[in-house]
């Protein structure tokens, strides 16, 4: 029974070094959140912490503005050359209709009348 007592003794004494290495480690993570969150390591009060960081949000908000600007106005560029694209594909449509028509012009011409044409291709 005394054996029993002393293994529990340890055991409870293990628990109690782990939970105190935990705890180490937990003070050391909030240490280092709270150096990272403060600006530049330093302590400042929490009203020039407030002010500091309404000022580095308002730089962000200002950078989002100025980036929604330059993304709307690619998006404009993007929109200009897709209609661009559109127009000169509907212009190469519409050549590729003349060619087919006059090649088919042509054909019909040759079929009706093949002899001048056979003559210009003996000659060459």
């Amino acid at each position: 029974e005394l054996k029993e007592l002393k293994r529990m003794e340890e055991v409870r004494q293990e628990q109690i070094l782990d939970l105190e290495r935990e705890q180490e480690s937990l003070v050391e993570q909030t240490t280092l959140a709270t150096a990272k969150a403060v600006p530049n390591g330093k302590s400042i009060n929490s009203e020039d912490y407030v002010v500091s960081l309404r000022c580095k949000a308002a730089k962000l908000e200002d950078q989002v503005e100025l980036a929604t600007k330059v993304l709307e106005a690619k998006m404009e560029d993007l929109e200009t050359t897709r209609q661009k694209t559109e127009d000169i594909n509907a212009h190469i449509q519409a050549l590729r209709q003349s060619y087919a028509e006059l090649q088919q012009s042509s054909d019909e011409r040759v079929l009706r009348d093949p002899k001048p044409y056979q003559a210009v291709a003996a000659a060459m």
